[in-house]
């Protein structure tokens, strides 16, 4: 099914569930947006699963960061929830989510990531900041997607796989884009995490 629009987007059902998968925009505007757009046509449980830039250069390509919260350093969320510097996860939902992983010996890290939409502002001075707040990676939507799913009350679970190395002096791509296993591993193990959650 195809979402039309200014920015149109697919919507795809798996064969064998009733899960739909669809490809999030960047940002909170257009990811998280369309979180609400879609949770208003009768979506009522979402895990988020994508890459971000790693702030410690020994979380390896492809850890999954399981979310607890994002640091809250955009716009979007404060649409919806008051402000406050961090916004948490349905605490429920992540123990969920870590059961479901320590049952089949999958490794995490839970933790905070920091939302941002400044990109070229993860500095280093910021990125000490953030990492002394508690974040361990870096992105642009959770604490947006987290805001709409705390608002309109629906159950929301996301799964982050480390990717650059934003630590250092020196930004390393570490080739993260072209981790085709490790997207489709996520992707595979979010579609069996959502109907648990």
């Amino acid at each position: 099914m195809t979402i039309r629009g200014e920015n149109p987007y697919e919507l795809y059902q798996f064969e064998d569930s009733d899960v739909l998968i669809v490809q999030g925009q960047v940002g909170c505007p257009a990811c998280a947006g369309n979180l609400d757009l879609l949770q208003n046509m009768g979506i009522k449980k979402v895990m988020f699963c994508g890459g971000g830039g790693v702030l410690d250069k020994n979380i390896a390509v492809g850890k999954i960061l399981v979310v607890e919260g994002a640091i809250r350093d955009e716009g979007f969320s404060y649409h919806y929830l008051k402000p406050s510097r961090i916004v948490y996860c349905d605490q429920e939902v992540v123990k969920k989510i870590t059961a479901y992983l320590d049952q089949r010996n999958i490794a995490y890290l839970t933790g905070l990531t920091w939302t941002t939409d400044a990109i070229f502002r993860e500095t280093i001075d910021r990125i000490n900041l953030r990492r002394s707040e508690g974040a361990k990676m870096v992105e642009m939507e959770q604490a947006g997607c987290i805001a709409v799913a705390l608002f309109r009350k629906f159950s929301y679970g996301a799964l982050i796989y480390g990717g650059d190395d934003v630590s250092q002096d020196e930004w390393d791509r570490r080739s993260w884009r072209s981790r085709e296993g490790i997207r489709y591993d996520l992707v595979m193990l979010c579609k069996e995490l959502v109907g648990m959650i």
